[in-house]
């Protein structure tokens, strides 16, 4: 008799052993228990995720939500998608009755980092305009060039023994550029200059903010950030709308909710 009761207390000693060691904690049958303030042992009703999933596009999340995600919203957790910045988002659960939530899912955009408040000697502002910015069509409809073009003729066009002649108001900039074989123009640098850097996720359109551009001896320029960072509310907007449109083509309604 005493034997069979010692077999049956195991399971329970044992949670109390692991108990006087931590405050979280998985018992031997699997599941997992929290210590409250006053040394209660409680069941964890709703588990964290150990390891959340790790990807690298919004077209990821959508194929998650569509197999695995719906699953977990069914059976097990209430999922949300909340928009964290320009180059985050994760999918998370409810608060458990330890006071955490479950991240299940952590989507990092891949984007270069683009030098703003650097001077860049000639070569490398070129490379920097023609890579890591997008062509703005409407611009281009409306004035026939856009502000990325007008920086690319004046940078890949300046005289080096004409920069340091440059004129400056404190606004604009006004430098001889090389415009022909053998002729040479005076123009006035645009600013501020409205351009479009891959700053955030390629799915979504890409956010348009203002920038200073500067130049300095030596050939070198560099632009400044002039918006306050307005640009990562539009991102992190254009990021929601673009998750509530593709769950309203999948399920015919918003079945997680997007916080932004």
């Amino acid at each position: 008799m005493g034997l069979e009761i010692n077999s049956e207390l195991q399971p329970a000693i044992e949670l109390i052993r692991q108990a006087e060691d931590k405050k979280h904690f998985i018992a031997q049958n699997g599941q997992e228990y929290v210590v409250d303030g006053d040394g209660d042992v409680h069941l964890l009703t709703n588990p964290l995720v150990r390891e959340p999933l790790v990807l690298n596009q919004l077209t990821g999340l959508l194929d998650w939500i569509n197999n695995e995600g719906i699953k977990i919203q069914a059976e097990k957790d209430f999922l949300m998608v909340q928009v964290v910045s320009p180059t985050k988002v994760r999918v998370i659960g409810m608060v458990n009755n330890q006071g955490r939530r479950s991240v299940y899912v952590d989507v990092h955009a891949v984007i270069d980092d683009i030098p703003f408040g650097r001077f860049l000697d000639q070569e490398d502002m070129v490379i920097l305009l023609q890579s890591q910015f997008v062509h703005d069509e409407e611009q281009q409809t409306e004035k026939g060039i856009d502000d990325r073009d007008i920086l690319l003729q004046v940078v890949s066009n300046l005289r080096s023994d004409e920069v340091q002649q440059q004129t400056d108001d404190g606004v604009s900039q006004t430098v001889q550029i090389n415009s022909g074989v053998a002729s040479v123009s005076t123009v006035k640098v645009p600013n501020p200059v409205t351009l479009t850097p891959y700053r955030t996720f390629q799915e979504i359109e890409q956010p348009a903010s203002k920038f200073i551009f500067r130049m300095y001896e030596g050939m070198t320029s560099a632009l400044f950030e002039a918006d306050n960072s307005q640009w990562k509310v539009e991102a992190k907007q254009r990021i929601k709308a673009f998750l509530n449109e593709e769950q309203q083509k999948a399920f015919g309604e918003i079945k997680f909710p997007v916080i932004a």
